[in-house]
């Protein structure tokens, strides 16, 4: 059970998560994840930019995203499926609904 303490954090003490800082974390990781992404994308990323239409993210792109959110932000089981999933088809969104979304779930203790 090594690995689900680390999930939820040193000592088990609750991590309280500002909006700008799962902004600027989840900005961070897409930068890098998309580093070696041949994408023509002017501007930069944003946190307007969408997953699907801009930085062209594919279905195995949102699962290397998703594991790596679990690690950044210390917290598995997300329900990613309510952001990700709009009548039973993957929905486009952007980093700020996505950060918005995370607010939320990682401020919300896991059930």
């Amino acid at each position: 059970m090594m690995a689900d303490r680390f999930f939820k954090g040193e000592n088990d003490m609750a991590e309280t998560w500002t909006r700008e800082r799962v902004l600027a974390d989840l900005l961070e990781l897409v930068t890098d994840m998309t580093r070696d992404f041949e994408i023509d994308f002017e501007g930069g990323i944003t946190p307007e930019s969408r997953f699907g239409a801009d930085l062209e993210f594919e279905s195995t792109d949102v699962v290397e995203l998703v594991g790596e959110i679990e690690t950044r932000f210390k917290r598995r089981h997300i329900p990613f499926d309510k952001l990700i999933l709009k009548d039973g088809r993957y929905a486009d969104f952007s980093i700020r609904e996505l950060a918005d979304f995370l607010h939320q779930e990682l401020n919300t203790p896991p059930a």
